[in-house]
């Protein structure tokens, strides 16, 4: 058994309007971790924007986390955020296909419930084949859909 732990850092970027969704991510990433990476040694160590944080301003920092973490979750509503998100995930997706770098797998989350503004559905089906797309219906439903999407990453990590 290692006696120090592999850690994997992930970004959760979410716009404006979606901090209980983020906040949901959060808490089930904690019980993921505790239950199933931490007894292998392993943290899937999380940067996620906080209430207020002012995403345009930020720019570098975010891609800097983007570009040397493992996971990118971006978690999308039923509006178009404003831009800075979108292209947060796309520049994910450059990372990704990027063999030099370290980032293994983008997931693109969206609200699909009530009155999805054409341009995120849009926007979303050009997303779909570039990176793994999910949609989730209610809040509720969420921590099982994290949970999926947690044990797909982590079966890229899970040490042998």
């Amino acid at each position: 058994m290692p006696d120090q732990y592999t850690i994997h850092r992930l970004v959760c970027a979410t716009p404006l309007g979606l901090e209980e969704e983020r906040d949901l991510f959060l808490a089930t990433l904690a019980s993921f971790v505790e239950r199933e990476t931490m007894p292998q040694w392993v943290l899937l160590a999380p940067a996620s924007f906080q209430d207020g944080f002012a995403a345009n301003r930020q720019q570098a920092g975010v891609k800097n986390n983007i570009k040397h973490g493992i996971f990118f979750l971006g978690i999308f509503g039923q509006d178009s955020p404003d831009p800075v998100y979108k292209r947060f995930a796309e520049y994910a997706i450059e990372c990704a296909e990027d063999p030099d770098l370290t980032t293994r797998r983008v997931t693109l989350l969206f609200k699909d419930a009530g009155d999805v503004a054409d341009e995120m559905r849009a926007w979303r089906e050009r997303m779909t084949g570039l990176c793994e797309v999910r949609t989730f219906s209610k809040t509720k439903d969420l921590p099982a859909v994290f949970e999926e999407i947690l044990a797909g990453w982590y079966a890229l990590v899970r040490p042998t």
